[in-house]
């Protein structure tokens, strides 16, 4: 491994710097943290990675953790990740200002890449926007086991995206999501699509104004996971914060309209599934779109939630009898 943090190089240092590299054969780790480098040094040091510059690749670490890249320098280091012949394993990038157009960047080389296993974008100033293009990309992804998100901003709606990737996510170990800002509705959907996935064993929330609406969600979920092994949420918000996407049980009958595209209202058809499940008979009609109603509704029929289709109309004629708490 080469270590050359906080060395002050300067753009002609690191041109000769990535010239050396391209002829090495055996330093597999590099880390220029703490180095200012321009959108020019990281093209220098982007062509390491591109396989059609190099007979022999064997950077497989590469870390510029607080090194001022911006989305110029996010863009072209996911333009050599893309080819799925690129060997690098781990990339981080903490530390720099990349934002929602450099996620979004990265957002499309994740969908493609075959090859990264660890990927750090924590502390980015990455919004809801480039949170969704993240979650998008690995949607897609077979490669990374490792995801770094803390210290963004990806608010509610970046914290649903990553709940409804998580439904489908098989390769997912670790996912770091500390300090986003996610509320109650963004945590109400990433407990839902937890119960759907076999792979995470350690997810960071930590630092999140979760609530106890959130925090409820979470302990729900972790009744039928079986495979989350570790769950951070020191520093969360406990208060009284409450969302919309939820549904009572001291109601004796009631009617719901939930469109399945909208992340929460996906998050509530699926809680009302495994209700169900526990408790069947509790529906009384379900039409989806414009099909016909069905009574006597068989969930494992269907194959729901896990199969529960994520666009669409969904109503339901509804009548509570559960012991415990559905919301």
């Amino acid at each position: 491994s080469l270590q050359l943090n906080a060395a002050r190089l300067d753009t002609s240092t690191v041109q000769e710097l990535a010239s050396a590299l391209m002829c090495n054969h055996t330093i597999t780790e590099l880390d220029l943290s703490k180095n200012k480098l321009s959108t020019q040094d990281v093209q220098s040091l982007a062509e390491l990675l591109n396989i059609k510059q190099r007979e022999h690749q064997v950077l497989r670490k590469l870390t510029l953790n607080e090194c001022g890249v911006t989305n110029g320098g996010a863009l072209v280091l996911a333009y050599p990740l893309q080819n799925g012949n690129c060997f690098l394993q781990a990339l981080s990038l903490s530390k720099n200002t990349i934002g929602d157009t450099g996620a979004h960047a990265m957002g499309e080389m994740i969908g493609v890449n075959r090859g990264l296993q660890s990927l750090d974008l924590s502390w980015n100033s990455i919004q809801s926007a480039g949170g969704a293009s993240i979650a998008k990309g690995l949607t897609f992804n077979e490669s990374i086991e490792e995801l770094y998100l803390g210290w963004n901003g990806l608010g509610d709606h970046g914290g649903a995206c990553m709940g409804m990737m998580f439904r489908v996510s098989k390769l997912l170990t670790l996912v770091d999501l500390s300090a986003n800002r996610i509320g109650p509705e963004g945590t109400f959907v990433i407990a839902e699509g937890l119960k759907l996935n076999e792979s995470i064993v350690e997810l960071l929330l930590n630092e999140n104004p979760c609530g106890k609406d959130g925090i409820r969600h979470l302990v729900d979920m972790l009744q039928g996971n079986d495979i989350l092994s570790s769950l951070g949420l020191e520093g969360c918000s406990f208060g009284a914060h409450q969302t919309q996407a939820s549904f009572s049980q001291h109601l004796p009958s009631f009617g719901l309209k939930l469109d399945l595209s909208v992340m929460t209202d996906w998050a509530i058809a699926s809680k009302i599934c495994y209700a169900e499940q526990n408790n069947p008979g509790s529906m009384i009609n379900v039409q989806l779109n414009a099909q016909p109603k069905q009574s006597k509704v068989d969930i494992e029929a269907l194959g729901w939630p896990a199969n529960l289709p994520t666009h669409g109309h969904l109503n339901i004629d509804f009548k509570i009898r559960y012991q415990g708490t559905p919301q």
